[in-house]
């Protein structure tokens, strides 16, 4: 369940990135926006809610910032 949440979170993520957040106000507004369901779910599937922050921190913030750049690099090309 919790790569599930991760690509929740990424998703959620990538939307706001889209509408012209950086990477990391996009994961917070994204954390905070599912953290309710996450604590539910935390304890429905037994994991680790600060285990799914590191990892949406750790691998999330890889996958995202590696989408912002490639944003930058097509706006650039294209202007």
């Amino acid at each position: 369940m919790i790569n599930e949440w991760l690509e929740v979170l990424c998703g959620g993520a990538l939307a706001l990135i889209d509408d012209g957040y950086t990477v990391g106000p996009a994961m917070e507004k994204s954390w905070d926006n599912n953290y309710d369901s996450i604590v539910v779910s935390s304890c429905e599937d037994d994991f680790e809610v600060d285990e799914l922050r590191n990892l949406f921190w750790d691998e999330g913030f890889d996958r995202l910032e590696s989408y912002e750049e490639t944003i930058i690099t097509r706006y650039d090309d294209e202007y």
